[in-house]
């Protein structure tokens, strides 16, 4: 199935794939999380006057970028990460 030549060939590409399901599964949740709580925001308040949560807005998007910006790019660090190991290195 595999054209292994070496003995850490499978279990690179598995840990690979582990990493890159963590990732996903990381950055998918944490994005969502973020989505969520942002957009909280917009529901909140006066309805009548488009600017009035303007303040609010920005206050909490700055605040979901922190929180939920970190894990959000360890996720595609993890993807990136697993994808190289996944892959490989290129025989020439």
């Amino acid at each position: 199935m595999f054209d292994e030549t070496d003995g850490g060939t499978i279990v690179r590409r598995l840990f690979g794939a582990f990493l890159m399901a963590v990732g996903a599964l990381l950055s998918i949740l944490s994005g969502l999380c973020s989505a969520v709580f942002g957009s909280s925001v917009l529901f909140q308040g006066n309805t009548t006057d488009m600017f009035a949560n303007l303040q609010p807005l920005l206050g909490m998007a700055a605040m979901v970028f922190v929180i939920g910006g970190i894990p959000f790019a360890a996720g595609l660090g993890l993807i990136f990460l697993g994808y190289r190991l996944y892959r490989g290195r290129k025989v020439t």
